[in-house]
């Protein structure tokens, strides 16, 4: 009985963790191609340089250095656009990596995130293996004047100002948990320093808020796994999420899922030097986005 309680416990945790409100700024960052396809549920098997945003345990997981690319369009809109650099480096005594992250609307707001991460396993004797990470964020985000955007009124009844830039940094704390060997569970907690960005003198400014969230993986062969997770939608509520992968011959894979009433899927390239993954999201309202995203493995080690 005792081991059938600390094997599942966390998943009775995560549940109970209150849901806490949505922030204005950097809300669903979500990065590489993979992730992104399987519809908000990768924090139990994110094992490449993309576990510095989405479970920062998960680069316990990775057996080898690689780099990371990607760019996403959101809602095709023209002068929206994100991206997305990082490394991980298997090191003595853990895993490290580091990020940059951008979203911006050409010639008005830009956000910048800079991370720095590092993960640890130790073994569990009977009861499997826990990982535990942690990744440092830089989070800025800036303005430009009005007088610099054409399309605003600029008349003597609109002062231009200049709101320039703030920078603050908090940090992520995440959880990987393996209790038998085809199931894993991440939990990520988001901001544990809350940052607040106040850019309106008396407008109260805006408080990055602390959030909760996670997934459940099952590895049902080596070819095909199921996702399941919580996780927090722009409008401030926790969604439920869930996906799933299909690997062909190990070259190709199809990946889909469901978050908060929207359709992800996207498909995979994968050969044993790097992974060449594309994904999209459905929006009832705002229509459809695109992600590409290029995985290269540096080094040997395995697959």
């Amino acid at each position: 009985m005792r081991s059938v309680f600390t094997r599942f416990f966390p998943v009775a945790l995560l549940l109970a963790c209150a849901a806490f409100p949505a922030a204005a700024y950097f809300e669903r960052l979500e990065v590489g191609g993979r992730a992104l396809a399987l519809g908000h549920s990768y924090h139990a098997i994110a094992d490449d340089p993309s576990a510095i945003y989405w479970n920062p345990a998960g680069l316990a997981q990775a057996v080898r250095p690689a780099v990371l690319f990607d760019y996403y369009k959101p809602f095709v809109v023209q002068d929206l656009a994100s991206g997305f650099a990082a490394v991980s480096y298997p090191g003595a005594g853990g895993q490290w990596g580091a990020a940059w992250h951008y979203f911006g609307l050409s010639g008005v707001e830009r956000e910048n995130v800079f991370s720095l991460a590092y993960a640890a396993r130790t073994i569990l004797p009977r009861f499997g293996t826990l990982a535990v990470g942690v990744t440092g964020k830089v989070m800025s985000v800036s303005y430009s004047s009005i007088e610099d955007r054409p399309f605003l009124d600029t008349s003597p009844t609109n002062v231009a100002s200049d709101y320039g830039g703030q920078t603050e940094a908090t940090a992520d704390v995440g959880f990987l948990y393996n209790p038998i060997e085809k199931v894993a569970l991440g939990v990520i907690v988001r901001n544990v320093v809350e940052p607040r960005f106040d850019f309106v003198s008396g407008g109260g400014g805006t408080t990055i808020a602390r959030e909760v969230e996670g997934a459940l993986a099952y590895r049902w062969d080596e070819a095909s796994l199921l996702t399941a997770g919580l996780a927090k939608t722009s409008e401030g509520y926790t969604a439920i999420s869930i996906g799933g992968e299909v690997v062909f011959y190990d070259v190709f894979a199809l990946r889909s899922g469901v978050f908060d009433a929207e359709f992800w899927g996207g498909f995979g390239l994968i050969s044993r030097r790097w992974s060449l993954d594309s994904a999209f999201v459905t929006d009832r309202n705002l229509g459809i986005s695109y992600m590409a995203s290029m995985t290269i493995f540096l080094g040997g080690g395995d697959e």
